[in-house]
């Protein structure tokens, strides 16, 4: 899920980093969470875009969410909660792609579903 988010990131052109939180800023059923910040400048700060946590069989126990493997044995799978597409990478995008006249720069990869504008 990682992999996604800093892809998505990536393709935005987006200034950001990744933080692998502590124990005790994850949830009790996590067992381990990622942060991913991207830059703000009108914050002068990284802000918090997407989180991915992974939860090992907790959810899976509770929801009796298995996998049959290529033995035939049956175990619960592992799950993670993610927020891949969400609308904070907007703040991040209209923050670094602001021009002084106010106008936004779409990124590349955004301009096809923009009709091919260049800036909002």
């Amino acid at each position: 899920m990682i992999a996604i988010q800093e892809y998505l990131l990536q393709q935005l052109q987006l200034p950001y980093r990744v933080i692998t939180k502590c124990t005790a800023d994850i949830g009790k059923p996590n067992a381990r969470g990622i942060d991913m910040e991207v830059w703000l400048p009108g914050q002068n700060n990284y802000r918090e875009t997407h989180t991915a946590d992974y939860i090992t069989d907790y959810q899976a126990r509770r929801l009796n969410t298995r996998v049959r493997r290529g033995d035939g044995s049956l175990e619960l799978v592992h799950t993670n909660d993610a927020t891949v597409f969400s609308q904070r990478p907007l703040i991040g995008i209209m923050e670094n792609n602001q021009l002084k006249d106010g106008t936004i720069v779409v990124p590349d990869v955004l301009r096809p579903y923009m009709n091919g504008r260049m800036s909002i």
